[in-house]
């Protein structure tokens, strides 16, 4: 085998000696997704891993003698749903608002959340299919759809989702726009 093998080999054999005599000692649970690209032991039992790869910096997590440094990988969380749907007019079209959203389920800030749109007629109560509009940033729509507005024919629902590196939140609350005559009364 050629020396930079073996090299790779028993450092990754020290990693797993390493990780299995810190479980040992009661530290801080490793997760298994937690990647690093170099460590250090020093007199005490002490061991320090540093440089994870492949995410930000997010700081030191420690515990009895572990201490992680420099970030950890954790699972993504979709973003938290989208909230306060409203419905106005809008130059005679249908306008939706509703509250931006920065934070995932976990409560951790998130930036980049793009939303989409669904529509349906006459079912205020549709599971969202396919999108109406995609990749909205902004939490505002205007319905291209002029005829929308003061049919008498049809009602048409509306759902917001927000997506956040491809995960999609719940669903918003519905909003719908519907019209029908008035009958005399007596």
């Amino acid at each position: 085998m050629n020396r930079q093998l073996l090299i790779g080999l028993a450092a990754f054999l020290a990693l797993l000696l390493v990780t299995g005599g810190v479980s040992a000692q009661g530290g801080p649970a490793v997760p298994w997704w937690v990647v690093s690209g170099g460590g250090a032991a020093s007199g005490g039992g002490t061991v320090t891993l540093n440089d994870t790869l492949g995410q930000p910096v997010v700081g030191d997590a420690s515990g009895g003698e572990v201490t992680l440094r420099t970030g950890y990988l954790r699972p993504a969380a979709a973003p938290r749903t989208v909230t306060e749907v409203r419905a106005s007019m809008s130059g005679g079209n249908l306008r939706l608002d509703w509250t931006a959203v920065a934070l995932d389920t976990d409560g951790n800030s998130i930036a980049g959340v793009t939303y989409n749109v669904y529509r349906a007629q006459d079912a205020p109560y549709f599971t969202p299919g396919t999108a109406y509009q995609t990749g909205l940033t902004s939490p505002t729509f205007v319905d291209p759809d002029a005829g929308v507005i003061g049919n008498m024919a049809h009602s048409t629902y509306y759902v917001v989702q927000a997506v956040y590196n491809g995960l999609p939140a719940a669903p918003s609350n519905r909003v719908g726009a519907f019209a029908f005559p008035l009958a005399p009364g007596n």
